[in-house]
């Protein structure tokens, strides 16, 4: 088990055609109002505990920040697919990547929250390309409850999706329903969305911040068949 102590979430809309060359094999874009959603997300881990996080070894907290794709496969599980992680722990970055085939890049990143507001900064460090870099700053505001949609959609992923010896593969996850609030950003410049292939204008439209929450990582599971959306403007399902 994990814990998440904060995460920040700014996410955009973006053409389903934009993404889907990007998921995994067996796994298409989540679409919510007609659209698939793309946004760099940040998370402060701490207490790890068994599984995946045990694992990694790395004492204390520490942020990482990945830009998330928003999949669902052919079971109907929606999840997440990551594109390059950041995190400053080298240790975590490479077990990641040995024993699970997660997507981590060592970088500098700090993750700060308090007193309403929350600051981020991440810079991949070399080989990583030079425009991988966000920096971003946000004021935190009403706390949502219930919180509804877009922000379950947002949030509520149970899985990762990624490749594993060629077959696309990933934990599911359980987690209780994050405690979310709306923020305003005070200042964004980032290069992430462009650095994982992906072009997107504008602001984020919905920008979110939590106190976190634990997360469970389960077994390993294989993904099969073809995914399927759940169709234009669908809220999501499952365990909240």
């Amino acid at each position: 088990m994990i814990i998440e102590s904060v995460t920040v979430d700014p996410a955009r809309p973006v053409r389903p055609a934009a993404v889907s060359p990007l998921r995994q094999p067996g796994v298409v874009p989540d679409i919510f109002n007609a659209t698939g959603w793309i946004g760099p997300v940040a998370f402060a881990m701490e207490r790890l505990g068994s599984g995946i996080s045990a694992a990694i070894r790395c004492p204390g907290s520490f942020p990482e920040v990945t830009v998330r794709l928003y999949s669902v496969d052919g079971q109907g599980r929606r999840g997440a697919v990551r594109r390059p992680l950041d995190c400053p722990r080298p240790a975590a970055v490479l077990t990641a990547r040995a024993l699970f085939a997660l997507p981590h890049r060592w970088s500098e990143t700090s993750l700060t929250a308090g007193e309403g507001t929350c600051s981020l900064a991440t810079r991949a460090r070399r080989p990583g390309r030079a425009d991988a870099i966000c920096v971003l700053t946000a004021h935190t505001g009403e706390h949502l409850e219930p919180p509804g949609p877009p922000a379950d959609y947002l949030t509520d992923r149970r899985g990762l999706h990624t490749r594993v010896r060629g077959r696309t593969a990933g934990p599911p996850t359980d987690h209780p329903r994050r405690p979310l609030h709306e923020a305003r950003l005070t200042g964004l410049s980032q290069g992430l969305t462009a650095a994982a292939d992906v072009d997107v204008d504008g602001p984020p439209t919905s920008v979110l911040c939590s106190t976190g929450a634990p997360v469970r990582f389960g077994a390993r599971t294989t993904v099969t068949g073809p995914g399927r959306g759940p169709g234009p403007g669908t809220a999501p399902t499952g365990p909240q």
